[in-house]
């Protein structure tokens, strides 16, 4: 059970390290 909590809680914060990476690829390209 717990390392099938650690998997996807990597792959959780896996998203969010994307979600957040896109957001500021969006806004470098604003900003040029």
């Amino acid at each position: 059970m717990r390392h099938e909590a650690d998997a996807e809680d990597v792959a959780l914060g896996r998203h969010v390290l994307n979600q957040l990476g896109a957001g500021g690829a969006a806004a470098n390209a604003a900003n040029q």
